[in-house]
């Protein structure tokens, strides 16, 4: 009687075993003959940049077809392929986004997101005010300088012309050279554009270039 017991419990013991490992552990392995959704969150938006984020995918049997239930935010739209693109109008939180993709056998996956957008980057400001003088023969080296916006910041010379023998750098702002001529170069507006195509003008400058 107790070898039949001792039998008996082990079958069940068993029978336990096997059911748990046919779970895939608690659904902590997902069944790769399935597809199974594998993005965890989709990022930050910004109101009047260009947004593009693809929601991805592995598992069951390719071609995959995505959709959407939910408001995008306005300005963006979804593809069956499962990209998001656009740009963003306003800004905001679009919650509870419910994404489902179907595999070609017809399995399903499906997350739910929410998208964040953020208000208008502020633009540059260009905050050198003055130049300082050089001489002629003498090496010669100032940075502009802006705040705000987003880098990397592009420089350019919009009006005027530098003295003979200095230049601009687009990617630091620094004039450099060894000027040439003594005089002044009155009249000089520089621009500045950050990573997001806003731009800032600086007041009219000037330099002055002792002989």
């Amino acid at each position: 009687m107790k070898h039949t017991v001792f039998f008996l419990g082990l079958v069940s013991l068993l029978s336990i075993a096997i059911g748990t490992a046919a779970c895939g552990g608690g659904g902590s392995h997902p069944d790769p003959s399935a597809p199974f959704i594998t993005t965890n969150s989709l990022p930050t938006g910004t109101v009047g940049v260009a947004y593009s984020s693809a929601l991805h995918v592995s598992g069951g049997t390719a071609p995959y077809h995505w959709s959407v239930t939910g408001a995008l935010p306005s300005g963006l739209s979804f593809s069956t392929s499962g990209a998001i693109t656009g740009v963003p109008a306003f800004a905001g939180t679009a919650s509870s986004l419910f994404f489902q993709v179907t595999d070609s056998t017809g399995a399903v996956a499906s997350a739910t997101f929410s998208i964040n957008i953020t208000a208008e980057p502020s633009p540059p400001s260009v905050v050198t005010t003055s130049l300082p003088a050089g001489t002629v023969g003498a090496g010669y080296s100032w940075a502009l300088q802006a705040t705000g916006g987003t880098t990397p910041y592009t420089w350019e010379l919009k009006s005027g012309s530098l003295p003979s023998g200095l230049s601009l750098s687009a990617s630091t702002g620094a004039i450099t050279g060894i000027p040439s001529t003594a005089g002044t170069s009155n009249d000089l507006v520089f621009q500045v554009t950050d990573g997001n195509k806003l731009t800032a003008v600086s007041s009219s400058l000037g330099i002055v270039i002792d002989p």
